[in-house]
Parts: C-alpha cells; structure tokens; sequence
C-alpha cells in the first residue's frame, strides 16, 4: 500500500506542477491542450492527479510552457523513498 500511496502523491504534485506553471502562462487547460496536442479531459485528469501521465505527454506540456521536465517533477523528492547505490 505504501508504493501505492506515494505514487498517488508523485502523480498529484507533478498535476499540480502543470497547473502552476500553466496558470503561470495565464493559458486555459483548453489552450495548454491545443498547443501541445494532447487531449483536454486528459490534461484535466492529469492536473487534478487521477491519471497518470505518459513521458511523452509530459514532455510535450513542458516543451510549450518552456519549462524543464525537471520542473514538472519538482518537490517529489519529499514524498518517494528512493534507494540509492552507494556502489557497493
């Protein structure tokens, strides 16, 4: 349950992250949709974090409001355990 959890919360802030820097842009999600020719009700479900998005999608979004994927990831880090090498 718990990867399960902190999934839901990834995909909720990287909705969030859209929405910010859409809003940001001062753009509808109809016109956030047409410019990266994706489809509206998805970007609405991806934004509110009921759908998860493809890489592809997420690079076309980040392409138009000419920000990094990077940003669109931002603050994910406080909420997935990540286990990391320590090349042992």
């Amino acid at each position: 349950m718990r990867n399960h959890d902190q999934k839901a919360k990834a995909i909720k802030i990287i909705g969030d992250n859209i929405r910010y820097y859409r809003d940001q842009k001062g753009w509808t999600q109809e016109k956030l949709a047409d410019h990266a020719k994706i489809d509206e009700k998805n970007l609405g479900k991806i934004e509110r974090g009921v759908q998860e998005p493809y890489f592809l999608t997420l690079y076309k979004i980040a392409s138009v409001l000419d920000v990094s994927l990077d940003s669109l990831s931002a603050n994910l880090e406080h909420f997935i355990d990540i286990e990391r090498s320590n090349g042992e």
